[in-house]
């Protein structure tokens, strides 16, 4: 009984240990670290639960509130603490920016706010992630795939007025388990099989 038990718990702290190293990466609250760092920036690199992003502007400074995080563009009219399409009334660039990790992870969700004017976000890489944003909220990239070092691009490529910019909120990921944690959990898998089968011969 007691074999039983301690084997139940090992493989409950093993499936503990892969479902643990998830990483939600906040912005839009200026009193979060990245928040508060990326203010008045062009980007930086921060830690969440040992995974690391990268993060970029397209243009233009990185500009954090108590509320909201976008970029402060230099076009006349901008919302400096949104993100905003390129338009007649400015010679400004659409808006958005880079981010990569420094690990493979499952891309989870991208949550924004603020959305006004028909804003568009496009979510895209080198590879097959093409996503389009109409609306705030939390939309799901669906656990996609990105390994370590490739650059997702987010670019606003709709709206109607540089005054009402959409707000990054988080990106949420997680980790990809290394090849060795399957294989250990395999072997672990077999073994308590074995044991247990001994023990009820």
């Amino acid at each position: 009984m007691k074999l039983t038990q301690t084997l139940l718990s090992a493989a409950a702290i093993s499936c503990f240990a892969l479902s643990a190293s998830a990483a939600d990466f906040v912005f839009s609250d200026d009193s979060t670290t990245i928040g508060s760092a990326l203010d008045g920036t062009t980007g930086g690199a921060f830690t969440v639960d040992t995974i690391e992003i990268t993060i970029a502007t397209l243009n233009g400074d990185f500009n954090g509130t108590s509320n909201e995080f976008g970029v402060n563009g230099p076009e006349s009219g901008d919302d400096t603490d949104g993100f905003n399409i390129a338009e007649s009334e400015g010679p400004g660039p659409a808006e958005g920016f880079t981010f990569y990790f420094d690990q493979d992870v499952y891309l989870n969700d991208f949550s924004v706010s603020s959305f006004g004017d028909s804003d568009v976000i496009s979510i895209t890489d080198t590879s097959t992630l093409n996503t389009t944003i109409t609306s705030t909220g939390t939309t799901s990239l669906g656990d996609y795939l990105l390994t370590s070092g490739s650059v997702v691009t987010v670019l606003t490529t709709g709206g109607s007025a540089y005054t009402n910019g959409w707000t990054l909120e988080s990106i949420s990921v997680s980790a990809v388990p290394e090849p060795g944690t399957f294989a250990l959990l395999s072997g672990f898998a077999a073994l308590t099989f074995v044991m247990l089968r001994r023990r009820s011969a």
